[in-house]
């Protein structure tokens, strides 16, 4: 049932872009492989769009989403009958990286068939995704940054879990990152030959945070097609003036809005390239805005009514928010401080900006994350050869190419997200690399066709960094593919992968749809299968628990009032919850030794262990103030 669904989805997803282009006479306009990829990227935004409308109509389940499927999939007919004509005679080299990208194709799908590991993917994406599919419509969390948050990405998982359980959500994510590696061949096929196409597709999609983000629920690879299709559609708006690639490109961006705040940024970036490179044509930016606005307009709308902010938290002190909605101000100052201290790692300035890909590849901060999931040296390797193309072929052209207004709208959003994105994380910039790379590979083509002499140095570059892309590849999913070729039980894999699991298999026992569990380790959500509270310090506020708070009244008032029934902590236990226990209020029930993992693909780096108590609230406990700090 599992594969059954993917494959469902993925008619759908190409079926439902096909109509798309068709209704906008765009699909005989496009070379056959992009007709298929684009249906693909745009199909995939449009299945998440709709899921939004399902519970509207009482169909946001099994049922609604296969009929949602098969009608999409209707329009993979004409797509079929527009690439029925293709002939492609590949040569050996073609056929030779074709092979080499069976290695991380294959290693993707052999971790799509391991249980879920990845720990933000667990804590919200597939969450969001399955409480939904449980209480029919998307559910709303009062939580910034995981909860509150535009959802249409996790609304595909949600069709995949309804169709067939949470390894269709897998599967459907192995899927989507596969066609992001035939979008990015389909699209560097406009400028270069099969095998250098190949070869540059094979390059970027290998990269380290590719492989990391394409086979887990992360948002940003599947982000990727949709800022892709928009970028070239944006392009092809400049050079043909045909309102239907505006509103193809408006839609692109419209999508990425929904799917992650930073979507916003890029739509800002693809309207103001829009105004640079036709500035005499307000209808084609009228277009690609009113697209934007429908594709993208639900998420916002929904937190709005939820809260008074359509961006939560980001208003708060601007507008009103709804009487009693659990925010404060020590909160938003907190959350503030956080973001800037963890997710950032260097000010926000000028130097930062000129300065942040090389350190972000050469000397990673803890804030930037990219010493597990950077971008490699690829860019760097491919600038001189590329300056050389410019210099010798494009220079003149450069002003008005396609090549051109991909980079633009790529640096545009590069500086916007240095300016106002919450977080510095190289993985956050994934949606914008491609749309830099491509135009520095086919660049540095160009200038090898001036200067064959400098063919060596380059390709023995790129092979160093094929080599070290594919290895890194490999490494990933060894742990999936010895679990695979084992007779090791899911439980078995998650006990060992996922610290803190031990506490999953005692609280489905042992809790009951009238327990509610206030949950630390937020990993642990996605297997859960009782009612939860996740108990962050910086992204929520019913139950607040920022350092420095120091009354157990005002935290026991709170647990009480949220319904919470239960709790794990980690040992020895500090400060206020010391002081519940102390009083009685919080009752032994379980013991827990859990371990510490430095890394689930080099399990050899060690790691460490600690102890949990499972308590049970005291509910008649009344419980007295305390001066204690």
């Amino acid at each position: 049932m599992s594969a059954v669904a993917a494959i469902v989805l993925a008619f759908a997803a190409l079926g439902g872009g096909a109509h798309m282009l068709r209704r906008l006479n765009l699909l005989d306009e496009l070379a056959p492989g992009e007709a298929v990829t684009w249906s693909f990227a745009l199909g995939f935004g449009l299945l998440g769009w709709s899921a939004f409308l399902l519970p509207f109509v009482q169909g946001f389940n099994r049922p609604g989403f296969l009929i949602l499927a098969l009608t999409l999939a209707s329009g993979v007919i004409p797509l079929g009958r527009r690439i029925s004509g293709i002939r492609f005679r590949p040569t050996r080299a073609w056929i030779g990286l074709a092979a080499v990208a069976l290695i991380p194709t294959l290693s993707g799908l052999a971790v799509a068939l391991a249980p879920m590991a990845d720990a933000d993917t667990l804590a919200y994406h597939y969450p969001l995704a399955k409480w939904a599919v449980a209480s029919g419509a998307p559910v709303f969390i009062p939580r910034a940054a995981d909860g509150a948050v535009p959802q249409l990405v996790e609304m595909t998982y949600a069709a995949a879990m309804a169709l067939g359980g949470g390894y269709a959500a897998n599967l459907w994510v192995w899927v989507s990152t596969a066609m992001l590696g035939a979008l990015l061949y389909t699209s560097a096929r406009r400028w270069l030959a099969p095998t250098p196409a190949l070869a540059t597709a094979l390059l970027i999609v290998t990269l380290p945070a590719m492989v990391y983000g394409g086979v887990s629920g992360q948002i940003e690879v599947r982000m990727t097609l949709f800022s892709l299709v928009l970028a070239l559609a944006v392009a092809d708006t400049v050079r043909t003036g045909r309102i239907g690639f505006a509103i193809v490109a408006g839609l692109a961006a419209g999508v990425a809005a929904g799917s992650k705040y930073t979507g916003l940024l890029l739509v800002a970036s693809a309207g103001v390239t829009l105004i640079l490179f036709a500035p005499r044509r307000p209808k084609l930016l009228l277009a690609f805005a009113l697209a934007a606005l429908a594709a993208g307009w639900q998420w916002y709308w929904w937190m709005w009514r939820h809260t008074g902010d359509p961006v939560f938290p980001m208003l708060w002190g601007h507008v009103a928010y709804h009487a009693g909605f659990p925010w404060n101000d020590e909160q938003q100052a907190y959350f503030k401080q956080f973001s800037v201290l963890e997710w950032s790692g260097v000010p926000r300035s000028l130097a930062s900006v000129v300065t942040y890909p090389w350190r972000a590849t050469f000397s990673p901060l803890p804030g930037f994350d990219s010493d597990r999931t950077g971008f490699g040296p690829l860019g760097f390797l491919l600038v001189p050869f590329a300056l050389l193309g410019v210099w010798r072929r494009r220079r003149r052209r450069l002003p008005t190419s396609a090549l051109t207004i991909l980079t633009v709208i790529a640096v545009l959003e590069y500086l916007a997200w240095m300016g106002l994105g919450p977080s510095l994380r190289v993985r956050h910039l994934l949606p914008e690399v491609p749309l830099i790379l491509l135009p520095l590979a086919v660049a540095a083509v160009r200038g090898l066709e001036w200067r064959p002499a400098a063919a060596r140095p380059l390709v023995a570059g790129i092979g160093a960094v094929l080599l070290l892309n594919l290895a890194a590849a490999s490494a990933f999913s060894a742990n999936a593919i010895r679990y695979l070729a084992s007779t090791e039980s899911p439980e078995a894999f998650l006990d060992r992968n996922l610290p803190g699991f031990e506490v999953v298999p005692w609280t489905n026992a042992t809790l009951g749809p009238d327990d509610r569990l206030l949950l630390f380790n937020r990993t642990l959500a996605y297997y859960l299968e009782v009612p939860q509270f996740l108990g962050h310090e910086m992204f929520q506020a019913e139950v607040e628990l920022r350092p420095g708070l120091t009354d157990p009244v005002r935290l026991w008032a709170q647990m009480r009032r949220a319904g919470i029934t239960h709790t794990v902590l980690q040992e020895p236990l500090t400060g206020r919850w010391a002081q519940l226990a102390e009083q009685g209020c919080l009752v032994p029930v379980a013991r827990f030794t859990s371990h510490i993992l430095q890394s689930r693909s080099l399990p050899a780096l060690g790691g460490g262990q600690y102890h949990e108590t499972a308590f049970a609230l005291n509910r008649g406990c009344v419980i007295a103030a305390s001066d204690r700090p």
